[in-house]
């Protein structure tokens, strides 16, 4: 029989809905040969589904080797983005993950521990940074500049030539026109419609979004 030229294992890093999410989309991608997760409920939480749940991440880096994959599957985004950052300078290995229904452009850019999720889209010349999260059905137009650690919520849609500082968030269902500029750490709401700006740490909502 042919020999199996899979990686030994990817560990998630986080153990909740996300988590399973990013590990069903990584046993569909079939690049690992098993997954595992580290979480700091652990030894309380010890599985998620049929997933082995093996250690704290403090403990997981003091009793791992360097150079595991891993990826961080946390929502929230200045978490997710810490993590990645503490887990390669302790030498481990970042992956990417995109589902295999996604569409992801040849000519799109994708940053170390990202995750594009089922039947979203991202276009020609758009670059996600490091730890973003695109969700499911979500789409990101072309020429987009997304930071790191930027979450685009289920079904969102990011028209052409958007920049999105990094941790920031795009709720569940929000349009954002083409041309606009996120800042950093805003938070878009749900079903939100952004025809304008949004300064750094700004929260807006409702159609056309707005602060308050």
């Amino acid at each position: 029989m042919p020999s199996d030229s899979r990686i030994e294992r990817l560990t998630v890093v986080g153990a909740g809905g996300l988590g399973r999410t990013v590990a069903d989309t990584a046993e569909l991608v079939g690049m690992w040969a098993s997954i595992q997760f580290v979480d700091d409920r652990y030894p309380a939480l010890n599985s998620t589904l049929h997933w082995p749940v093996v250690n704290t991440v403090k403990g997981w880096l003091e009793s791992s080797e360097t150079g595991e994959q891993f990826v961080v599957a946390i929502g929230e985004n200045s978490t997710r983005l810490n993590y990645l950052r503490r887990l390669l300078r302790a030498g481990m290995v970042p992956v990417s993950i995109v589902h295999p229904k996604a569409e992801f452009s040849r000519y799109a850019k994708l940053g170390v521990g990202s995750i594009v999720l089922g039947h979203a889209v991202v276009k020609i010349g758009s670059h996600l940074g490091q730890a973003c999260i695109v969700n499911s059905t979500a789409a990101v137009g072309h020429d987009c500049m997304i930071g790191d650690a930027v979450h685009v919520g289920p079904g969102a849609k990011i028209a052409g030539d958007v920049s999105v500082g990094e941790r920031s968030w795009i709720g569940i269902g929000a349009c954002v026109r083409q041309s606009i500029r996120i800042g950093d750490l805003a938070v878009v709401g749900a079903g939100a419609v952004v025809v304008k700006d949004v300064r750094n740490n700004a929260l807006v909502k409702g159609v056309p979004a707005r602060e308050g």
